[in-house]
């Protein structure tokens, strides 16, 4: 197998994969912003469904802006909860077929750890 044959299947192989983290990583940006990360085929109405999804929604509706929110590097505005179920949605908003959980729920409070185990069981259906 030729060095670049190896990495077009690396490339595509990946574009099969979810993964989230313990610490998840946000950018600057808003929030659609980092759900959608510069992927022109999520639209804001599926975004909004993904949050919905992963419970996210709830929360996304009570900042100032909304989905436009400012997101400040790092997610340093948000809680460690709100940064959880944003990587959730965003991974959703991707639809891999094969989902790797890093203790995504050990950094968060119980009510959170709660609505990120109904998203995680949404997920991982049909993976």
């Amino acid at each position: 197998m030729s060095a670049k044959t190896y990495r077009e299947d690396k490339y595509e192989l990946r574009k099969h994969i979810g993964v989230v983290l313990q610490d998840v990583f946000l950018f600057t940006g808003t929030i659609k912003d980092n759900i959608r990360l510069d992927n022109p085929n999520i639209d804001d109405d599926e975004i909004v469904a993904v949050s919905k999804y992963v419970n996210a929604h709830h929360f996304i509706k009570k900042l100032p802006e909304q989905y436009d929110e400012a997101v400040m590097e790092r997610g340093s505005t948000l809680s460690s909860g709100e940064r959880q179920l944003l990587f959730f949605a965003r991974t959703l908003a991707f639809n891999p077929d094969i989902l790797i959980l890093d203790e995504a729920t050990s950094n968060i409070d119980t009510e959170t750890e709660i609505l990120i185990q109904d998203a995680l069981a949404k997920l991982i259906e049909g993976r």
